[in-house]
């Protein structure tokens, strides 16, 4: 997870499979909360104290160039072909999480990788939402990964371009 900045008690970082909008956590000894960008607003807060939520509106409006930059050339590089594709199709079947992008290209990866989805039972992991083609979520979980870090995930142990993958 790259962070950006400690400052005044608070960390400031995002996590390596998050997805769009770009935003970052901030984490505190009391809790942490996720403020999008650009236009800056804060997503959730779980446990943040008021006035660390203003400090860190505050420290993020004033940092805000620099950490779109990071996100934007963290993202970017591990995009690769996949930064202007779109999920189209999301489904867990046999172990493993399966996408198929809007270019065509699939990829499936076994849920063992992903922490908190390798816990979950076979009705939560069902109900995964494609979010603007760009991250997966699963609600009953609060749990998103995003499309690209999907695909940059040890790219060798995506299997590409899965013949007949698709359940009717």
């Amino acid at each position: 997870m790259p962070e950006l900045l400690r400052l005044f008690g608070l960390r400031f970082f995002f996590y390596s499979n998050d997805h769009e909008p770009p935003h970052v956590q901030v984490r505190s000894a009391d809790g942490e909360a996720r403020f999008k960008i650009d236009p800056l607003n804060c997503i959730e807060n779980k446990g943040l104290k008021n006035k660390d939520v203003y400090l860190a509106e505050s420290i993020i409006e004033e940092n805000k160039h620099i950490f779109l930059a990071r996100w934007n050339g963290f993202f970017k590089s591990i995009t690769m072909n996949f930064f202007n594709c779109k999920a189209v199709k999301c489904w867990v079947a046999n172990g493993n999480i399966y996408v198929k992008l809007d270019n065509g290209k699939e990829a499936n990866l076994p849920i063992e990788r992903f922490g908190l989805l390798a816990k979950a039972n076979d009705a939560q992991l069902q109900n995964v939402k494609i979010i603007d083609g760009y991250a997966l979520h699963w609600p009953d979980l609060d749990e998103d990964l995003s499309v690209a870090g999907f695909f940059a995930t040890t790219p060798e142990a995506a299997t590409f371009e899965i013949e007949n993958a698709i359940p009717t």
